[in-house]
């Protein structure tokens, strides 16, 4: 991935959310400094990242804010920008 813009750790501290300028969102475990999971969220650079208190939910926004779950990483909801 490229630069990092945010981070988020998990409650616990066992987890590390990273958000990139390639639209990449990566979990890594932080006792051991591996990749468990990555996805592509957006085309284009990730502007912040954050995570709900309860962490079911993970937001990510940049020309478009995304929603998504936590559990499996599916898009729940997508609002566009408005653009004038």
């Amino acid at each position: 991935t490229s630069k990092v813009i945010s981070l988020h750790f998990s409650k616990q501290g066992r987890v590390l959310i990273t958000a990139s300028r390639d639209g990449v969102i990566c979990e890594l475990d932080t006792w051991t400094g591996k990749s468990k999971d990555t996805l592509k969220a957006l085309k284009k650079s990730i502007n912040s990242l954050t995570v709900s208190h309860d962490e079911k939910f993970m937001v990510v926004s940049a020309k478009t804010t995304k929603l998504y779950s936590m559990k499996d990483k599916k898009e729940i909801l997508k609002i566009p920008s408005d653009d004038v």
